[in-house]
């Protein structure tokens, strides 16, 4: 099953980064960089 380049294009417009990954993983602020 291939998903098309445009509905990849629109999630990942949608998607926040950070809103995923820290459902997973436990952020922390370091340094000058997030």
């Amino acid at each position: 099953m291939r998903i098309e380049q445009s509905v990849i294009n629109e999630i990942k417009e949608k998607t926040d980064i950070l809103d995923l990954v820290s459902e997973y993983v436990k952020l922390e602020k370091r340094g000058r960089n997030y």
